[in-house]
């Protein structure tokens, strides 16, 4: 423990002098040149990325290129091509008050940050708050996750290759390394993980006043209404839950459908998985499995304690405990104690409630807490208002699930109890970044002498009451 309270202590101050005596003025250039050694890192290093991947739950490759080489590839194209705009100072006026002055918003880095990452899409969620970090500026401490053992072991022969330690450095190791990097007083502070935890995370950033980002989770609701294309949904609904098995922070957990087409959907759900998985479920080439014996357990026990208090399974139900696999799964008239419904899944496993009234849809939703994610499928344009202006949600989507994470231009983010801050794109660029105000103001007279002591001139008080009224 005491050469590992060394090491984090020895990189803090590295990271700390290099961003003070070095980065901070250098100009973008220089963090322009990172990320492209990082991008052409990761395209040369595409097949170990895929086998790290596959060898901690086995994760398909193809699955692999398309939901974590990909984003990371296009985070690092994104902000290679706007990061100029994106740095450059924003002028604001300042109207009559502010006569002879000019201002601006200075966009400076705010320093050494600490990024602790998931084990759920172990490269992307590592490395696309760390592509903001660097693209703002920042150095960075990357702490991956130990439930992905292969991938972690990746990162770090990565970040060895790619940069100095005064660069990014990348610490191994169970929560007793995470619980060390947080006592640094770091600048910024980027988590992606349970509520839980992010709590834990937070309580200690406090200790030194630092800045966070909480990316965390939550019951995402899908409506599914009385006019919605079902064998469209039905599609996308289970190849979301499929994608990582439904290992997704985004991914629905519970389908509100309208009781008029509840029977149509479960038959276009067993169409969708027929055409979707043709040969069935081949683990490793189709889907992945669930990351660890103690997460496949505890899925196991929701959906038992489900079926125990009388619910039904209408799509899949198939585990495989032996290789930590379980089928996309539908389950319905499940009582609303259950964890089920209580907890995020974070499994291909869909709780299905029929409704007949989209306001009380929207009351209950209303009395949990914020999702991380909120769709609607529904040709109705009125029931799209009604549903988007009745709920609170991190991100929302009309016809469709899961893709609004990848929209470059789109902030990304939880509300409350799924999150704090954004991500992707310039919402992360200006995660990492302190947005400093700067004033200018001309020598000699200027419009706020006019209102120096003393204050008993009459004509003073005239202009002040005209400040008030007019300006």
């Amino acid at each position: 423990m005491e050469a590992l309270k060394n090491q984090v202590s020895e990189v803090f101050a590295l990271q700390r002098e290099y961003f003070l005596n070095h980065l901070k003025s250098a100009p973008l250039s220089v963090r322009k040149y990172k990320l492209k050694k990082l991008k052409k890192w990761i395209l040369a290093h595409e097949n170990e990325i895929c086998s790290a991947i596959h060898a901690d739950f086995k994760k398909p490759y193809f699955e692999t290129r398309i939901s974590e080489i990909f984003p990371t590839v296009s985070a690092i194209r994104h902000a290679l091509q706007n990061m100029d705009n994106w740095a450059s100072a924003d002028y604001a006026e300042g109207g009559l008050g502010y006569l002879f002055t000019s201002s601006k918003i200075r966009k400076e880095p705010k320093g050494v940050v600490l990024v602790i990452s998931p084990w759920n899409y172990p490269f992307m969620l590592a490395l696309e708050p760390a592509i903001s970090a660097i693209a703002a500026g920042c150095t960075v401490m990357l702490k991956p996750s130990e439930n992905t053992p292969h991938t972690s072991e990746l990162l770090k022969k990565m970040a060895e290759e790619v940069f100095k330690p005064e660069e990014l450095t990348v610490f191994l190791g169970d929560y007793t390394v995470s619980q060390e990097l947080l006592k640094k007083s770091f600048n910024h502070l980027f988590f992606t993980g349970s509520p839980q935890v992010g709590k834990i995370v937070m309580k200690a950033a406090a200790e030194h006043l630092t800045s966070v980002t909480l990316e965390l989770g939550g019951m995402n609701p899908a409506v599914l209404d009385e006019t919605a294309d079902l064998k469209d949904a039905a599609e996308k609904i289970l190849w979301a839950k499929g994608m990582n098995s439904a290992q997704t922070c985004v991914s629905v957990n519970e389908m509100y459908v309208h009781e008029s087409v509840k029977d149509k959907l479960v038959d276009a759900l067993h169409k969708a998985e027929k055409k979707l998985y043709p040969r069935g479920y081949e683990q490793g080439e189709d889907m992945s499995v669930l990351v660890n014996e103690q997460h496949f357990s505890k899925v196991k026990e929701m959906v038992t304690e489900a079926l125990d208090k009388g619910a039904k399974t209408l799509l899949g139900g198939e585990m495989d405990d032996a290789n930590r696999w379980i089928s996309p799964t539908v389950m319905a008239d499940v009582p609303k104690e259950c964890k089920l419904r209580n907890e995020e899944i974070f499994a291909p496993v869909v709780v299905l409630t029929a409704y007949s009234d989209l306001d009380q849809v929207i009351s209950d939703l209303q009395e949990k807490p914020v999702p991380l994610s909120a769709y609607i499928f529904s040709k109705s344009r009125k029931n799209q208002k009604k549903f988007l202006a009745g709920i609170q949600a991190g991100t929302t989507c009309v016809n469709d699930t899961t893709i609004q994470f990848a929209q470059p231009n789109l902030p990304f983010g939880g509300h409350g109890n799924s999150g704090i801050g954004k991500a992707h794109g310039k919402f992360g660029f200006l995660e990492f970044t302190n947005q400093r105000a700067e004033l200018r103001q001309r020598r000699g007279f200027t419009s706020a002498k006019l209102i120096y002591p003393p204050y008993d001139k009459k004509w003073k008080q005239l202009i002040v009451k005209t400040f008030i009224k007019w300006l």
